[in-house]
């Protein structure tokens, strides 16, 4: 597949091809094994929903834009700033919802973290997530490492490599080995190997809990053994991290649920991080 390259503006990796020998997704796939070569692999959003596919002819040919991210992952982004976690709010930090002005890439004018913005954090991973889950997306690889930052403190979410779309079922069965990180896997998946947006739920709570934990390793004390699926299902939780106000650890709980039926849904999670984070704008 012939492709050429180019830095468009320094925000915009910009890939140019020819898939008439191939199916669009392998394409994609090709290409970004290719982009983790040409930039460092945290610049890069891979297989997101920000990639955008241009068919230009009837040979297939295509341009795709993948958008640079300026600060990394998330949980690098965490544990490289956790040296600068205030106490308290300020009303700028509920700006970032908003488009920002432009820019130079590695400048920032708040590189301070405190409560407000890591709530302001897993809102909008919740917002995300309910768009994906909206269009029957289950992401399955759901974290912190996972979360792109951007300016102001916007994040997005990227790596849907094991995204799978859900048609006819409401669940997903994955029938092949695969290599996956347990510790943010939902009892169900650990169980049966069954993936559903509720498992993404999951999967989110344990990504909350790597937010106020400033990017530590959820479970860092354990070592996978068959028997965590069973005290998994006994009830083994994360423990409360020390950021987190009591009502968003309730809430982890609540996405923590064994039955998968019982846990909140993405739209439910947005509007917990609406609403606890307009009360907490309140207070300050």
């Amino acid at each position: 597949m012939g492709k050429s390259i180019s830095i468009l503006r320094h925000k915009y990796l910009v890939v140019q091809g020819d898939t008439s020998q191939r199916q669009y997704s392998e394409a994609v796939a090709a290409l970004t094994e290719d982009l983790a070569a040409v930039l460092p692999k945290e610049k890069v959003i891979t297989r997101n929903r920000l990639v955008i596919l241009v068919e230009r002819n009837q040979q297939r040919s295509f341009v795709a834009a993948f958008e640079l991210s300026p600060f990394g992952n998330l949980s690098d982004y965490l544990k490289q700033n956790a040296g600068n976690y205030v106490s308290g709010s300020s009303e700028e930090d509920y700006s970032q919802e908003t488009i920002p002005p432009r820019v130079s890439v590695g400048t920032e004018p708040n590189m301070d973290l405190n409560q407000s913005v890591l709530i302001s954090f897993c809102k909008q991973i919740a917002t995300a997530m309910a768009y994906i889950a909206e269009k029957k997306v289950v992401h399955r690889d759901l974290s912190a490492h996972n979360i792109l930052v951007f300016h102001y403190n916007v994040v997005k979410i990227t790596d849907f490599g094991m995204s799978r779309t859900l048609y006819e079922s409401k669940n997903y069965v994955e029938r092949e080995s695969m290599s996956m990180q347990w510790n943010w896997m939902a009892l169900e998946s650990l169980r049966y190997m069954e993936f559903s947006t509720k498992s993404d739920v999951w999967s989110f709570a344990v990504t909350i809990w790597e937010i106020f934990s400033l990017g530590e390793m959820p479970y860092s004390d354990l070592i996978w053994t068959p028997d965590l699926v069973d005290k998994t299902q006994a009830g083994l939780r994360l423990s409360k991290p020390d950021r987190a106000p009591p009502e968003v650890f309730d809430q982890m709980k609540k996405c923590w649920q064994n039955n998968p039926e019982k846990r909140p849904t993405f739209l439910d999670c947005q509007e917990f991080f609406t609403d606890i984070q307009s009360r907490v704008h309140r207070e300050d």
